[in-house]
C-alpha cells in the first residue's frame, strides 16, 4: 500500500507536546518512514526541544527534518519564531511557519 503514496510527513512529538516519553517515541517507526519519501516536522519552542531532537532522533536523515515555532497565537509565536530560525540557520534544517496563526491568530475553523 505505501507504494501508492508519493510522500509522507510525520510529526514527531518532543516533550513540549506534554505526550509521554513512551507514547510519543517509537524509534522502530521512525526508522521505517526514514527510508521513505517523509519529511519530519518538529515543533520547537527552545533551544532545548532542539537537544531532545539530537538526542533521541540522531537517526533521522538531516535533510529530511522541518522545524516549526511553537505557538497557539501570534504572541507566543512572536517569541519562538526567532529562536527557530537561528536553529535552522546554525543547523541547516528547513524552516517551515505556522501560517494559519499569522493570518488568523488563535481563530479556529478557518
Amino acid at each position: 500500500m505505501r507504494e501508492l503514496v508519493n510522500q509522507w510527513n510525520c510529526s514527531p512529538k518532543l516533550k513540549n507536546s506534554g505526550n509521554e516519553f513512551n507514547i510519543r517515541y517509537k524509534p522502530e517507526v521512525l526508522k521505517v518512514f526514514n527510508e521513505l519519501n517523509t519529511q519530519f516536522k518538529f515543533v520547537i519552542e527552545t533551544e532545548r526541544d532542539y537537544a531532545e531532537i539530537l538526542e533521541h532522533f540522531d537517526f533521522l536523515y538531516h535533510g529530511k527534518i522541518w522545524l516549526m515555532p511553537a505557538g497557539e497565537n501570534q504572541e507566543l509565536l512572536s517569541k519562538t519564531k526567532p529562536v527557530v530560525a537561528e536553529l535552522a540557520k546554525k543547523y541547516h534544517h528547513k524552516l517551515t511557519n505556522r501560517l494559519h496563526i499569522e493570518i488568523w491568530d488563535k481563530k479556529t475553523g478557518v
